[in-house]
């Protein structure tokens, strides 16, 4: 039957597992730290927009089931407008369609530029957290090698090859460990931020639509 490890042997063997990872833990802990950081905060992020979006029209299906229905279409138009005067557009019943057009663009300028930014960060730390874990490899099979060359195969000679061994495998795996995960997570994130976007497309059209029914409707004579 195996012993239970304490807390104090569990943080000991993690600080010993640390120190022969090397110089590369350094950076790799830092990647870490700013990759999940900027994941929490753009998760963050596109949870208020979520929030706002049911705020303002009770959900994303509402305006699907709503924008389809005529007498309906006025309601999505009145949550719209209290969406874009948020974002510090107005927009009123008596916009044309290239205002309303024009309304959204700017409202889509103010939300997703910041979002693929985010996501493009995101990226370069996924990819960068292997790449510190491959030069962490690189230095360490290097001592290693440098223990082979000098060393006259004492103990001394062992512990240097042990150590440059132990420093090429733990940056590798610690590497893919920090990478792997943010690959899931820039995923989700993205799938969030197409949702986003095609929720405000939508919106767009459902508004667009309706302007033009009301200038026909206002003007029988319009093409």
């Amino acid at each position: 039957m195996l012993a239970a490890v304490t807390p104090q042997e569990y943080w000991q063997s993690a600080l010993d597992l640390w120190a022969a990872g090397g110089w590369g833990m350094w950076p790799l802990a830092g990647t870490a730290f700013i990759l999940y950081a900027k994941c929490g905060e753009l998760f963050w992020e596109m949870w208020i927009r979520n929030y706002r979006i049911h705020h303002y029209f009770g959900g994303r299906k509402i305006v699907t089931k709503l924008s389809g229905d005529h007498a309906a279409s006025a309601v999505v138009f009145d949550s719209a407008k209290r969406y874009i005067n948020f974002h510090g557009v107005e927009l009123d019943n008596e916009r044309s369609y290239q205002e309303v057009e024009t309304a959204f663009q700017e409202v889509v300028t103010e939300e997703i530029p910041g979002v693929d930014r985010d996501l493009k960060f995101i990226q370069i730390a996924v990819a960068a957290a292997p790449l510190w874990g491959l030069l962490g490899t690189v230095t360490g099979m290097l001592t290693t090698f440098m223990g082979l060359a000098k060393g006259g195969g004492g103990e001394k000679t062992m512990n240097v090859i042990a150590g440059g061994i132990s420093e090429a495998l733990i940056t590798t795996e610690t590497g893919l460990m920090v990478a792997l995960p943010g690959y899931f997570l820039h995923y989700v994130l993205t799938g969030k931020r197409n949702k986003f976007e095609g929720f405000l497309e939508h919106l767009q059209n459902a508004c667009c639509q309706r302007v033009l029914k009301l200038s026909r409707h206002q003007d029988p004579d319009a093409d």
